[in-house]
């Protein structure tokens, strides 16, 4: 309930509101943040575009410094890829990469597979991750790549 307060002056009689409890029952007060809620729009993240950039750099295993390579070929929308990982064999690979820059390949040559997991920096000029080739021994390495 309200309260009100009579003003006369003259004539004329005014009835005025509290303003506190004018605004304390306000439906648009409380309204606000369902409204700011509900206006509040979610733009999905996209997937990085890569096909045609490829990637090189340096790695070390087995105490030696070796030569990385790791060519996109193509992409599709949903992040599906096909690289070529060129290391001390070429690897024809596929794999994905997500909106979040993470890129898997897996690749086979004759009786060798390699996987490559890394990340892509916000700007995609860099590629960095750990890479494994596996036969009758597994090696692995770290690898930071640049854009070519």
């Amino acid at each position: 309930m309200l309260s009100r307060k009579r003003v006369s002056s003259g004539s004329s009689c005014i009835e005025m509101l509290e303003s506190r409890q004018l605004m304390s029952a306000s439906p648009i007060a409380h309204a606000l943040p369902a409204l700011h809620e509900t206006l509040a729009v979610k733009v999905p993240k996209t997937i990085p575009l890569i096909a045609g950039t490829t990637y090189t750099g340096t790695y070390h295993a087995l105490g030696q410094l070796f030569t990385l390579t790791i060519a996109f070929n193509t992409e599709t929308s949903s992040g599906a890829l096909t690289a070529t990982v060129t290391a001390e064999a070429v690897f024809p690979s596929t794999g994905t990469v997500k909106s979040t820059g993470a890129v898997v390949l897996h690749g086979k040559e004759g009786k060798l597979t390699s996987t490559i997991t890394a990340k892509l920096s916000s700007n995609l000029n860099t590629l960095t991750g750990r890479g494994a080739v596996h036969g009758k021994a597994t090696v692995s390495a770290a690898f930071s790549l640049t854009k070519v």
